[in-house]
């Protein structure tokens, strides 16, 4: 007996406790189990070979736990039905060895668009094959069907083994979306080295491939210069708080090994007071008329409202050298530069950028007022220009956020846009990729933003009591249109839907790059930021890899449970969105 889940699951029929669902599955109703000296062998790989032996030692490790752990459990008999689904009844069947194969056979390397598609047969029934089979044409597409068949791997407390449900199993995968990623931010906090380390490891788990790293900002430069020392020591929380060039090329390696991108972000003109810290000379010093706007007193955030005094030519060379410095440490075609919240009267308060201006067509006087007009809008887009050349100078191409776009700045055609705003009614999207852009979208999924914000629980706006309602809302934004599973958003809800009623041609569509969760660190540090992350992100995750029109919230969350059991003895301790029990963790 099969079942064929060619997109759609639902609660009723066989569910593979996988995160995100794959694209394709044929289901049998057996199970096999591995035997005691279960093996995974590189069978052919032509090109970077040694990536995917890692990855198979990791993934062997990772199977290979204790036996005598149940995994989840799930006590209220009501919801057995929907949660438990149901169970093979077919003949058990002994599998001895993964067989890994790749085909393709010149080095693909790691850059937006790779290949990460794979197949997986898991064998059981009557057959007498016991040899499991992954196919992908690059590494990249095995390590994603490594993670898929680590997740299968259950664990049988009553027979002490570790068995595979619902074989023979067919797999037949690929994602979505070529961008799917996690922004995170190590300026508000300090991130440590073994936190990143383990954030790189939970995104491959999640088959996300971005980590899209917003490095410093205005609270603290973390990043040690080796041509403008001084920030190690001035603006940073502490000198030993700061990421050396040497764990900047482990991440990045450790990272690839993982199959997952390191693309940098260097925020300029804006949320740059840090820099201040070090150099002053480089800021545009407004901190009076600051203080003037909050009765004399300067308080975080602040800071995040001073921006880079554009007008000096120690500036360009300053961000010229700090780009160039981080373009040799981060191999991604990618360089994020930001450009958001940029405060222009900041600059306004400034006498020395003002007669800047005038002198350099940035200005106009108006003889009927007998005034200065500055066009600051103008000065930001040329600083734009300037960040996206010094980008291209490295072989980098520009990611920017919206705010580059929406202000009308001249964009290279190959930088990418962020959409990170509630949309203003403008169609911003719609916009962009009509201009011909390429975009990552992030609208909706703000870690930081309990959305919808409501103070009563009556009406089209109810109060999102847990994490449980929050992912619900993460998981159903949508790029183009509402989901298709009947769910109806709220008027709040709605403006997560970022076009609705457009439909896009089919090369317009492919502008959409994928996208991206967002985790802003001002309350987000090593102590809690599994549970503030991981919580929500998989229904990213699985909203950026599975088909469209897998968009059951319900559905997910027994799979969701699963996986926060089975991350726990990866040592992620993200937070669960149901009651249940995982006696996992009665071995940490």
């Amino acid at each position: 007996l099969f079942y064929l889940l060619a997109v759609a699951v639902s609660s009723e029929s066989p569910r593979l406790n996988v995160v995100p669902y794959p694209s394709e599955s044929l289901l049998g109703s057996g199970s096999s189990v591995l035997n005691s000296v279960f093996t995974i062998d590189i069978a052919e790989c032509s090109a970077d070979c040694d990536v995917l032996r890692r990855a198979a030692d990791r993934y062997l490790r990772i199977i290979s736990r204790p036996v005598g752990s149940t995994g989840m459990v799930f006590r209220q008999t009501i919801f057995e039905d929907r949660i438990n689904a149901s169970t093979p009844t077919g003949k058990s069947h002994s599998l001895r060895q993964m067989k890994v194969v790749t085909t393709g056979k010149e080095a693909v390397d790691l850059q937006l668009g790779v290949d990460e598609s794979y197949a997986l047969e898991v064998p059981g029934g009557s057959s007498a094959d016991e040899v499991v089979t992954l196919t992908a044409t690059t590494i990249w597409g095995a390590l994603r069907g490594l993670e898929t068949f680590a997740q299968l791997v259950e664990y049988s407390a009553e027979q002490s083994e570790r068995v595979v449900n619902w074989t023979p199993l067919q797999i037949k995968d690929s994602p979505r979306y070529p961008w799917r990623g996690l922004m995170i931010d190590s300026a508000r906090h300090f991130l440590s080295v073994p936190l990143l380390e383990k954030t790189i490891d939970t995104l491959s788990a999640m088959k996300m491939n971005v980590l899209h790293w917003h490095i410093v900002d205005a609270e603290s430069f973390p990043y040690s210069s080796e041509k403008y020392p001084d920030l190690r020591t001035k603006a940073t929380y502490h000198p030993s708080a700061v990421y050396s060039p040497d764990a900047i090329k482990h991440l990045v390696t450790f990272a690839r090994d993982r199959g997952v991108r390191v693309v940098p972000e260097f925020d300029t003109p804006g949320h740059t007071a840090s820099i201040g810290q070090a150099y002053p000379e480089l800021i545009a010093d407004c901190y009076d008329w600051l203080k003037s706007t909050n009765e004399g007193t300067l308080r975080w955030p602040m800071f995040n409202n001073v921006a880079l005094d554009v007008t000096k030519s120690e500036t360009k060379l300053f961000v010229k050298s700090i780009m160039k410095e981080m373009s040799a440490l981060f191999s991604d075609e990618y360089f994020h530069i930001g450009g958001d919240e940029v405060d222009q009267d900041c600059w306004n308060a400034v006498p020395s950028i003002l007669e800047w201006m005038q002198q350099n067509d940035f200005a106009s006087y108006n003889d009927s007022t007998q005034d200065w007009i500055y066009d600051f809008t103008a000065l930001q887009g040329s600083w734009a220009g300037f960040a996206q050349d010094v980008t291209a100078a490295s072989s980098k191409k520009a990611v920017v956020w919206e705010e580059s776009f929406t202000l009308g700045f001249d964009l290279s055609p190959d930088t990418v846009v962020q959409v990170w705003l509630p949309d203003d009614g403008t169609d911003v999207l719609q916009r962009i990729i009509e201009s011909g852009h390429q975009v990552i979208l992030s609208n909706g999924w703000y870690l930081d933003r309990q959305a919808p914000t409501c103070t009563t629980d009556v009406g089209d706006c109810p109060v999102h009591w847990m994490w449980i309602w929050t992912g619900r809302d993460m998981y159903h934004v949508e790029p183009l249109t509402p989901s298709s599973s009947g769910w109806t958003p709220s008027e709040e809800q709605a403006k997560l839907i970022l076009v609705s009623g457009w439909t896009p041609s089919e090369e317009q569509a492919k502008l959409i790059l994928g996208g991206e969760a967002a985790s802003w660190g001002e309350s987000v540090d090593d102590k809690n930021f599994d549970s503030r992350v991981w919580s929500r992100v998989p229904g990213v995750a699985e909203r950026l890899w599975s088909p469209s029109s897998l968009d059951d919230d319900w559905e997910i969350q027994p799979r969701l449970s699963v996986l926060a059991c089975q991350l726990a003895r990866r040592g992620v301790q993200l937070a669960d969105t149901q009651p249940a029990f995982c006696d996992y963790y009665d071995s940490l």
